[in-house]
């Protein structure tokens, strides 16, 4: 870059360090964001070049090429890890982790996003994604979301403004997401609590947590079957392309068991595609992105 910065500045930076399924190649520049200055500085030299650039969080849900990435790969610090509660509002800063945002939440008494507890990801990465778990919903305590333009504008947006879907999120216009504002409710901390260890407990008991994965890796179909079952009735838990394997224990779940690579992730996910669009006539689509 040709900008000073706060934070850390990286080229031919392994893309496996920071991502959740530990694959893909190098990015040409990797940029650790610290704080606002550094968030516009880099928003500038970006468009002022015109080179990619992709915002990445806790790296679930992702998937880089093993080509790398030719452009910037920023990440946002700690400046954009903060969290404050006014009355039931909570204001979370996009780098701020999912798990954290749940429990700084229910450690004063405000409840409404129990269910969420486990997920891996940032709070940005909930944002982008709409994500939900036991039929809690991101976009469902969201009031507002803010974040810079590409013009280095800060801008905000009401709910009723971005388009929420099952695992989507449309924004009117792109925008790196800087924090996020939620309602809750007020609640028993205990009763919250409760909650929260009852679905940890239940994801410990079907998910295989502590594993290198991307989280699910298709969407839910329409039909009402979810694409575990439909996967795991088509004979496919164990089912390998070189160290990636379907998940003995949620079958929804592809493991890097040592050194797969994206290409061989790619392989089984078409493989599945097709055994389930073959046996069950149902076309699944991934919910995990893919940056080529």
């Amino acid at each position: 870059m040709q900008v000073t910065m706060k934070g850390e500045q990286k080229r031919d930076e392994p893309l496996s360090l920071h991502t959740s399924m530990h694959t893909g190649g190098k990015a040409d520049v990797f940029v650790l964001v610290e704080d606002m200055d550094d968030l516009l500085l880099v928003v500038s030299e970006v468009r002022e070049i015109g080179i990619p650039c992709k915002v990445i969080g806790q790296g679930t849900n992702l998937l880089f090429s093993d080509d790398g990435f030719r452009g910037y790969i920023m990440k946002l610090g700690t400046d954009f890890a903060q969290m404050r509660i006014v009355n039931e509002r909570v204001y979370a800063g996009s780098a701020a982790k999912l798990k954290d945002l749940v429990s700084t939440s229910v450690e004063s008494s405000l409840s409404g996003l129990e269910r969420l507890y486990g997920i891996p990801g940032s709070v940005g990465g909930a944002a982008c994604t709409n994500a939900g778990a036991y039929g809690t919903y991101f976009a469902d305590l969201i009031k507002s979301v803010t974040g810079v333009d590409e013009e280095g504008n800060q801008i905000s947006f009401m709910k009723d403004e971005i388009e929420f879907g099952y695992r989507r999120a449309v924004y009117p216009a792109r925008i790196v997401i800087t924090e996020v504002e939620l309602q809750l409710a007020r609640g028993s901390r205990d009763a919250s609590l409760k909650l929260m260890e009852d679905c940890m407990a239940k994801r410990g008991r079907t998910q295989p947590l502590g594993e290198s994965t991307a989280g699910c890796i298709f969407k839910n179909p329409p039909s009402g079957i979810s694409a575990a079952k439909l996967i795991e009735q088509c004979g496919l838990k164990g089912r390998r392309v070189g160290d990636a394997v379907v998940s003995s224990k949620h079958a929804n779940f592809i493991v890097n068991e040592g050194q797969a690579t994206t290409k061989e992730i790619l392989e089984l996910i078409r493989l599945i595609v097709d055994e389930v669009r073959t046996k069950m006539g149902v076309e699944l689509s991934t919910e995990v992105e893919v940056v080529a």
